[in-house]
């Protein structure tokens, strides 16, 4: 089943955001309004965080309650996800947003990784209701000519998740020839020219062993084959513990 290439989307009413929210869902080219529910006279500064990318045209941005900002999406941001922060801080942060990968038609197969960002546009002429046959996604209604997005959380399992598209009274959307859609999620590349970190310390309390204190970086080969051996009878006999990590590679 063909996917959607990136199309810019027809007119749809300009939403309304919280400052504080996150993740921050948006798309390419998405013109929206910052919003902020903090007291009156509050002024809450919205600004990337050093280092990582900003889709924004502009610099920053300020809004007070009561007095929605104008704000912009780059063109050329699809697919970006980075972190930013509010002043006054937000609940939760730093904050994440997450630009939209693409735009996809109800019936079109979505392929997205952990952590990234898609968008159903409802170009059929009818209300649409699209959901997952399983626990995942939950029931999202589309109005025609409305976008939703959706944020794919790391705790979603890389897999294949079929889809169910009808109308409001079940009738189903896409042609019997190419059938219900599915999302298709899978886990992001680990960057090249990177290794694990292995870290091989004395086990608390133990006197014995024959380690100092210490870490050491291997290849992936040798870090699996230590994994391996983090069982074996003289790793403990020794007093030795063996933490392998594949979140804390190291460059080269």
């Amino acid at each position: 089943m063909a996917t959607a290439k990136y199309e810019f989307p027809q007119e749809t009413p300009i939403r309304q955001i919280d400052a504080y929210t996150t993740p921050l869902k948006v798309y390419a080219g998405e013109t929206f309004e910052w919003t902020t529910t903090e007291p009156a006279g509050t002024t809450v500064i919205i600004q990337p965080i050093a280092g990582q990318s900003w889709p924004f045209t502009e610099a920053s941005y300020s809004v007070t309650a009561g007095s929605p900002t104008a704000a912009q999406v780059n063109a050329t941001s699809a697919g970006q996800v980075s972190q930013f922060q509010c002043s006054p801080s937000a609940p939760t942060s730093p904050q994440t947003i997450a630009v939209a990968t693409n735009l996809y038609s109800p019936c079109n197969d979505v392929n997205i990784q952990q952590g990234q960002c898609f968008g159903w546009q409802n170009s059929t002429g009818k209300k649409v209701h699209i959901k997952g046959t399983g626990n995942w996604p939950k029931l999202h209604e589309i109005d025609n000519g409305a976008i939703v997005l959706l944020y794919v959380d790391a705790n979603v399992a890389a897999a294949s998740y079929p889809l169910s598209v009808s109308e409001p009274n079940g009738k189903g959307v896409c042609s019997d020839v190419a059938g219900n859609p599915k999302i298709i999620v899978t886990t992001p590349p680990v960057p090249k020219g990177n290794r694990w970190r292995c870290l091989i310390k004395k086990n608390a309390g133990r006197a014995s062993g024959v380690f100092p204190l210490r870490t050491r970086v291997y290849s992936g080969a040798i870090c699996r084959g230590l994994l391996i051996a983090r069982r074996l009878p003289w790793l403990i006999s020794k007093g030795l513990q063996l933490s392998v990590s594949t979140q804390a590679r190291l460059p080269r």
